[in-house]
């Protein structure tokens, strides 16, 4: 496994957990640097099975990953 691998898969977060991560960072949206970690992170909760509520990525932040 590399450390990629580890960091995405390593911390474990509960569907619940990465919901209210996504919700908190949300909050900031008005600020460009939390609108691109928001979408960032809504990617690997996505990639670790968790289909994130309110996520709307435009091509520039999801290209930023």
């Amino acid at each position: 496994m590399s450390s990629q691998d580890s960091c995405i898969n390593g911390p474990g977060l509960t569907k619940t957990e990465w919901e209210l991560l996504l919700d908190a960072i949300h909050a900031y949206n008005h600020n460009a640097d939390y609108r691109i970690l928001h979408g960032k992170l809504a990617i690997l909760a996505k990639a670790s099975g968790v289909r994130p509520k309110n996520t709307t990525l435009t091509r520039g932040e999801a290209g930023r990953v």
